[in-house]
């Protein structure tokens, strides 16, 4: 009789084992699923900060027709607006690339670094556009790289020309981008 005792002791402790190795087993994947929400959740907000940098860009391109019988001083205002916003999103290109560095480095950038340039172009060429005297001093490292073969391509088109070429290129990167996030927010 002992032995069925002994037994049972064993058997109870066996079956106490096994439930705590359970509830281990499921604390553990609990942690693990918890921490691969949150690192999607962390990915899904850099994406959307990548989408929103895009997506200011292509709406601070667009222009509002100016009337002829405007003032020169309404001229400005809105030059300067429309600058101002360029700028604002300008500054934001570097934040951009660190987190494609840092979360994104494969699928991504080849395709910010070619936005920046091409905005980089649009945004020297949009000051030139608008008569500031030096466009080129607000610009800085490998910036200049870009602004200098724009001024060499400056020689061989016109301003305006090569505005509309870098604005079209300047969308067709985004358009890439865009399309890029979105499969890796689908594939998230």
């Amino acid at each position: 009789m002992e032995w069925l005792q002994d037994w049972a002791l064993v058997i109870g402790a066996g079956i106490t084992l096994l439930a705590v190795l359970v509830a281990l087993g499921i604390g553990i994947a609990s942690i693990l699923h918890t921490q691969s929400m949150q690192k999607r959740e962390r990915k899904e907000r850099l994406l959307d900060k990548i989408v929103e940098w895009v997506t200011d860009i292509q709406k601070a391109s667009l222009e509002v027709d100016i009337p002829a019988s405007t003032s020169k001083e309404q001229m400005i205002a809105r030059e300067a607006n429309t600058l101002l916003r360029y700028v604002s999103t300008f500054v934001r290109n570097s934040y951009i690339k660190a987190i494609v560095n840092e979360a994104f480095k494969d699928e991504l950038k080849q395709d910010v670094e070619n936005m920046t340039n091409a905005f980089t172009a649009f945004l020297f060429l949009k000051g030139k556009s608008f008569g500031m005297k030096n466009p080129r001093g607000a610009f800085r490292g490998k910036s200049i790289k870009i602004i200098e073969e724009v001024e060499k391509r400056l020689q061989e088109k016109a301003l305006q020309e090569l505005l509309d070429e870098y604005a079209e290129e300047k969308s067709k990167c985004a358009n890439i981008l865009l399309t890029k996030v979105g499969n890796i927010i689908a594939n998230l």
